[in-house]
C-alpha cells in the first residue's frame, strides 16, 4: 500500500489500491469527526477502513530518508542507479540505488 500525501496541512492523502489499478482519497480532517475514505468500506457511515488507518499511522511516522529514497530508486532505469550510487556515495539515496540493483538482479517484485 503506497501512501502519498496530497495535502497535509489538510490531512488529505491518496492510498494507491493493492488489488488493482486505483487509489483512493482519505481525508483525516473530514466533516464526519472521524477520517473518511473513497473505498467502498470507507463511505460507510461509521468506521474507519484499512486505507484511513494506514494513513493515520503513516501521518504519525513520516517516511524517512531511506524509504523515501527507495521510491524513487524503484522508478529509475539500472543505469541511473549505477550513476546516482557513485555520485551519491555514502548517503542514503546512494544506498537506495544499490540495494534497488540488487533486487532487480534477485528478480524481486516490490509490492507498493
Amino acid at each position: 500500500m503506497t501512501i502519498h500525501a496530497i495535502n497535509q496541512e489538510h490531512g488529505i492523502y491518496q492510498v494507491d489500491s493493492e488489488s488493482g489499478p486505483r487509489c483512493y482519497t482519505v481525508n483525516l480532517r473530514s466533516p464526519k469527526g472521524f477520517p473518511s475514505c473513497t473505498c467502498r468500506w470507507g463511505r460507510r457511515k461509521t468506521g474507519s477502513c484499512k486505507h484511513s488507518l494506514a494513513v493515520e499511522q503513516y501521518s504519525k511516522f513520516p517516511p524517512t530518508a531511506m524509504a523515501k529514497a527507495a521510491l524513487i530508486a524503484a522508478k529509475l532505469t539500472s543505469e541511473q542507479l549505477q550513476r546516482f550510487a557513485r555520485e551519491k556515495e555514502g548517503t542514503a539515496a546512494a544506498c537506495a540505488c544499490m540495494l534497488e540493483l540488487a533486487r532487480r538482479a534477485r528478480g524481486q517484485v516490490v509490492h507498493g
